[in-house]
């Protein structure tokens, strides 16, 4: 019997590397959740440190900070912000050294013990197979692309098995508009890894749920007051983080992997009184909510602690994310904030666990700057609805409070720190928004005969869509605009050169 050889078209392979992708962004999520945990549980470093997880712990560090340091600068921080500039700088071609790399730095940093998450590097690892699946099979640039924002969201839904969130997030965060196109590879990809990680270590959310019980709309404004609170909080942790690179930078600008080992002893001496402060704190998060501690101090100190260790190792450059400890420092500011309405308010009926899920979206949309994420990722991952309109109110107020007293996001802080901006959605949006007939040159003319499709433009077709057929019109450099109604009636022309004009004038005004 022989066996005919099939040939995929262009879709067909694009449909089915969707597919590997989320597949693969499932293995690595629990790839690397499990490396770390078992390393963190052989070395020690899951609770108060003792010789052996300062020795081991710090070896592990060492090597995983050698790495980010000497061998692959690029496997730094969390990785998302640098996956933006690649796929706005180089297409979306990511190293696959680069990423594999990425993989070995975040295991042995993380399984040392110190409060960072692997959710961000799963997001950039993701990204990168996706890309390198996508130039492996030689797909278009554009299909690259789209890869790579489907790797993205594949690797934050396997990692806190939230598609939904995940597709949000990758929209707001790595796209930055919600383009249907490109909805549909990242909606593939991240149900597929959503199904890898539930299939190899269970369907549980990854918070256990919280019983929820909206008393009154009187309630709302303490709500109101948590996402101020929530706002505030996020601008000085973004700052801090700035303020720790500023310091590296000054003191340990060749000696990066002295920071990072500094870094690792405070984390260390700090749990030997405080064990909680080790690892993202998922535990402690499921603790918050369930209100097994609501202690005033221990929150207090809780809150303090991490706040300062998460910021001193995410600005030390260690390959971790800061996703999941936003949401711990989250969690500890509800409860924190649901203890003080007990204890000095007298307020019986609050429920210091709903305050804790509150406190997780608002402080994540007031560092992260993704307000709809924030929403869709505390209620998919705890389930309950009963949650959604004062989580709703809380992250809104800390947005807009946060995006006033700090105008740029966490990643776009560090990112500009480290000397590159990331690329911004508003001359896009503003592109899009655009019209030709805002921006033409009026010259009436009637033609005896249609032009050809390349050689025309609407007048009601955005600027963005003109750009790219101005682009294609190399030899003549400008378009005839047009009637739809009436294809021989010519209303004027458009070119580079009015585009040009049109944007310095805007920029002028706004100056």
């Amino acid at each position: 019997m022989k066996f005919k050889r099939v040939e995929l078209n262009s879709q067909q392979k694009f449909f089915a590397l969707n597919l590997v992708t989320g597949l693969a962004a499932g293995i690595v999520s629990i790839f690397l959740h499990q490396g770390i945990h078992f390393l963190m549980k052989l070395f020690g470093t899951g609770h108060g440190f003792t010789l052996k997880s300062f020795l081991l712990g710090g070896a592990s560090l060492a090597l995983g900070s050698f790495i980010v340091t000497r061998v692959m600068p690029a496997c730094s921080g969390s990785g998302i912000p640098r996956t933006k500039v690649l796929l706005a700088v180089h297409h979306g071609i990511i190293s696959t050294k680069e990423w594999v790399a990425k993989i070995i730095a975040t295991i042995f940093s993380l399984a040392s013990g110190i409060p960072l998450g692997s959710e961000g590097p799963t997001i950039a690892i993701s990204a990168g197979v996706g890309s390198t699946l996508g130039r492996k099979f030689k797909l278009p640039e554009r299909k690259v692309k789209s890869l790579v924002y489907a790797g993205a969201s594949a690797g934050i839904a396997a990692a806190f098995n939230t598609p939904i969130a995940a597709v949000i997030f990758t929209m707001e965060e790595i796209i930055g508009n919600s383009s249907a196109k490109s909805m549909g590879p990242i909606l593939i990809s991240s149900l597929i890894a959503s199904i890898t990680a539930a299939a190899l270590i269970g369907q549980n959310s990854v918070f256990t749920p919280v019983h929820y019980e909206f008393n009154s709309s009187f309630e709302l404004l303490f709500y109101l007051a948590l996402g101020v609170i929530a706002g505030v909080s996020g601008s000085l942790f973004s700052s801090y983080i700035i303020s720790v690179k500023k310091l590296t930078k000054k003191y340990f600008k060749h000696h990066k992997l002295t920071m990072a080992m500094f870094s690792f002893l405070v984390v260390g001496l700090i749990s030997i009184q405080v064990p909680d402060i080790t690892g993202n704190g998922l535990n402690v998060v499921n603790r918050l909510l369930h209100g097994e501690l609501t202690s005033f101090s221990t929150l207090a100190l809780l809150l303090l602690l991490k706040f300062i260790a998460c910021a001193f190792c995410y600005g030390a450059g260690i390959s971790g994310g800061i996703l999941m400890p936003v949401l711990f420092l989250g969690a500890a500011l509800g409860g924190l904030f649901g203890s003080v309405s007990i204890n000095i308010l007298n307020l019986d009926h609050v429920q210091i666990g709903a305050y804790c899920l509150v406190g997780m979206g608002a402080f994540f949309a007031s560092v992260i700057r993704t307000p709809f994420t924030s929403v869709i990722l505390v209620f998919e991952m705890t389930r309950d609805y009963r949650i959604v309109l004062p989580l709703m109110l809380a992250s809104l107020v800390s947005y807009f409070l946060s995006s006033k007293l700090t105008p740029l996001s966490m990643y776009e802080r560090v990112a500009k720190f480290e000397g590159y901006e990331l690329p911004g959605h508003e001359d896009e949006d503003l592109l899009n928004q655009t019209i030709v007939e805002d921006v033409y040159r009026p010259l009436l003319s009637e033609l005896e005969t249609p032009l050809p499709y390349a050689q025309i433009v609407y007048p009601d077709q955005s600027l963005s869509y003109a750009l790219v057929k101005l682009r294609r019109a190399e030899e003549s450099m400008s378009l005839k605009v047009v009637d739809r109604m009436k294809p021989t009636q010519v209303l004027g022309e458009i070119t580079m050169e009015n585009v040009f004009d049109f944007l310095s004038k805007r920029d002028s005004s706004i100056s």
